[in-house]
């Protein structure tokens, strides 16, 4: 077998590509009852408005994990609870294990996460992964200096009380400008940034464990590749959202390979390879492709996504032979979905592969 590349790295996002879990989430909603999923979800978009729209200096994608802490704090979170949620919690796609197993035998490996890092050593427990190849975001929120008093706390019970009560805040694809926005999402988005303002003003210990977080998303993302990789056209990044932008972004433009896997419009957007995918068995397939036979070899295994074409990408050893009679042992009727990504097909596709990946974390998704 040809070796493509020397000093090969393999980068990818955890949430999303291995783990079906959305930790911060499923620790909202266990922690702030009876509301605690609808208090993630207006604090996510609103984080994404913050992003996309506002473009907020020296803000980045997935800082929402920022905006939660102190309703986490008031609501009982501790280092420890976080660990025994995340640990009881573990959902991995199938394959994973596999799948990581393979490429740490091929090539260096690391994850970059926005989630809590109390996600991520759950994580790699679960599948024998080294912490120390992780970036996370990391958090102590038993830190002696952001305990709350009585004053606070009521003031942030009622404010997470109000924040679901708002109007719910839904931003149309391909919305440009705040001007475009309806007057009810408008008034929910102005309420909160008064919210985190007087927040700022009023209870510093709230705002200082919200600024104490330095949230892996969007350019730390990037950043944490770069730190890692001397030379990018030498990689792989998968990811699936907008926390994966800016470092698929880089990939892709500097000659490696940038895969959306079960990814949302951001993510499909600064991809090059499209997965919808319920067994990261093709994950593995891709990678290996690329490594092996480069990324024409790649796209000629794609443009061919056939049985016959994989008979034939065996027969020339263009990837490991037995993933590929894993993948038609696994899908003897139907292949998972993979193709190149084009101006032309990326916003249907997004579609399709944003819908699969939220099903698939639902329970709901059949490949």
């Amino acid at each position: 077998m040809r070796e493509f590349i020397d000093e090969k790295k393999y980068f990818s996002d955890v949430e999303g590509p291995y783990s079906l879990n959305d930790n911060a989430l499923e620790v909202a909603s266990l922690l702030i009852r009876p509301h605690g999923h609808e208090l993630f979800k207006q604090l996510s978009i609103y984080d994404d408005y913050l992003v996309d729209l506002e473009k907020k200096p020296n803000y980045n994608s997935g800082c929402t994990l920022g905006l939660l802490l102190p309703f986490f704090k008031v609501f009982g979170a501790t280092n420890n609870l976080l660990e025994s949620i995340s640990s009881k919690n573990v959902n991995l796609m199938t394959g994973t294990r596999s799948t990581l197993q393979f490429l740490r035998e091929k090539m260096e490996c690391y994850l970059i996460s926005t989630s809590y890092e109390q996600h991520i050593h759950a994580f790699c427990k679960a599948t024998d992964f080294p912490f120390e190849n992780t970036v996370c975001t990391k958090l102590d929120l038993d830190n002696e200096k952001f305990k709350l008093n009585g004053r606070e706390s009521d003031w942030l019970k009622k404010r997470a009380e109000e924040i679901v009560s708002l109007p719910k805040i839904k931003i149309p694809i391909n919305t440009k400008s705040r001007d475009e926005l309806p007057e009810d999402v408008l008034s929910s988005i102005e309420r909160l940034d008064q919210i985190f303002l007087e927040m700022e003003n009023e209870y510093s210990t709230s705002f200082e464990l919200l600024k104490s977080v330095n949230t892996i998303g969007g350019s730390k993302k990037e950043q944490a590749l770069l730190e890692r990789a001397s030379d990018v056209s030498k990689t792989v990044y998968t990811g699936d959202s907008i926390t994966d932008r800016e470092a698929l972004g880089r990939v892709r433009k500097e000659g490696g390979l940038a895969v959306s896997v079960n990814g949302d419009m951001y993510a499909v957007k600064e991809a090059e390879i499209g997965c919808i995918i319920d067994n990261t068995i093709l994950t593995s397939i891709v990678v290996d492709a690329f490594f092996n036979s480069g990324k024409e070899g790649l796209q000629d295994l794609v443009h061919n996504w056939s049985y016959h074409g994989l008979k034939k990408a065996k027969e020339d050893f263009l990837v490991t032979p037995e993933l590929i009679n894993q993948l038609i042992s696994l899908y003897p009727k139907k292949l998972p979905e993979v193709v190149i990504l084009t101006d032309e097909n990326k916003e249907e596709f997004a579609k399709r592969s944003s819908n699969f990946g939220k099903k698939l974390r639902e329970g709901k998704a059949h490949g």
